[in-house]
């Protein structure tokens, strides 16, 4: 096993076979955010306000930040989310973490910070 930095959460991969299909399956922190100022600093009416980085309007039960090693259009399965796709990115999204929209900042802030099971499916 790898000597861990102190502080810092081991986040083992699996390489996983499903339906002739090779997937990974990791451990990330995730959390939510929202289309709003306190998640992204644009308020309704302002320019790009909704827009994803990849340009898509972010859409509840679709829409999921990811780090920049996990390509735009990449699908994920997250345990207790379910599927999404990889559409934003944010400046405090880094490897090992998820960020998935919320379309309410209660919701946002109900689902809070967790560390959950994800399958990267392509």
């Amino acid at each position: 096993m790898r000597r861990q930095r102190k502080g810092r959460r081991s986040h083992p991969r699996k390489q996983v076979v499903s339906r002739g299909k090779v997937s990974s399956k990791q451990y990330f922190e995730v959390t939510a955010y929202t289309a709003g100022y306190e998640s992204t600093q644009k308020r309704k009416g302002d320019k790009g306000y909704g827009i994803t980085a990849s340009g898509t309007t972010v859409s509840e039960g679709r829409t999921v930040a990811c780090p920049k090693s996990i390509p735009f259009g990449t699908k994920v399965n997250i345990e207790g989310v379910g599927l999404r796709i990889c559409e934003d990115r944010g400046s405090a999204i880094t490897n090992g973490h998820l960020d998935v929209y919320m379309g309410s900042l209660s919701q946002a802030q109900k689902f809070g910070r967790k560390v959950l099971s994800v399958e990267i499916l392509n």
